[in-house]
């Protein structure tokens, strides 16, 4: 699921994760969108014109069940109806909207961010000219729009990663990196 970053603050499923500075990073290569420009929905591939993997801002929950900790993560979005490339996105006359992509200089002041009203201003539209989009290639024989990875990566530091299972839908494979 992603969050509206205009109610983070507000809505009970984010709001504690915001206050408490639960900030993440989604690592991934692209990211999918339908596009009804053809009148129908087509799956649309998203991301760096370059071909780079980045990140999208995310908020990420943590809770211990039985002997283990257990997390669960959203991926942050917000208003892009006036974004040159993410404005073509979604259906006619609804509101369009997209990730948050965060430069790769800003990683770590997203992460050690404690303050709600400074990690606001990370929340920008990521430029067009800086993205690229094509229609997205169909899986053989499969309906699935995506494949979706049961698996999550949390960094706790630059040296330590563990493996943990996620109890998040997905809508591609990703790490989320947190601190």
């Amino acid at each position: 699921m992603n969050a509206r970053a205009e109610t983070l603050a507000q809505l009970r499923s984010y709001s504690q994760a915001w206050r408490g500075g639960q900030l993440c990073l989604v690592p991934m290569q692209h990211f999918f969108e339908p596009s009804y420009e053809s009148g129908r929905a087509e799956r649309w591939q998203i991301g760096l014109k370059d071909a780079s993997d980045f990140a999208v801002a995310g908020l990420y929950k943590e809770w211990r069940e039985q002997d283990q900790l257990s997390y669960s993560f959203t991926q942050i979005t917000i208003n892009a109806d006036q974004h040159p490339l993410m404005q073509r996105f979604h259906k006619l006359g609804e509101e369009k909207r997209s990730l948050v992509i965060l430069p790769d200089q800003n990683y770590d002041a997203w992460l050690a961010c404690k303050d709600p009203q400074l990690a606001s201003g990370f929340l920008q539209l990521y430029p067009a000219e800086l993205m690229h989009s094509q229609p997205a290639l169909k899986a053989p024989g499969s309906a699935l729009e995506s494949v979706a990875s049961d698996q999550l990566y949390f960094l706790s530091d630059a040296k330590s990663t563990s493996q943990i299972n996620a109890n998040s839908s997905m809508r591609s494979s990703a790490s989320v990196g947190v601190r």
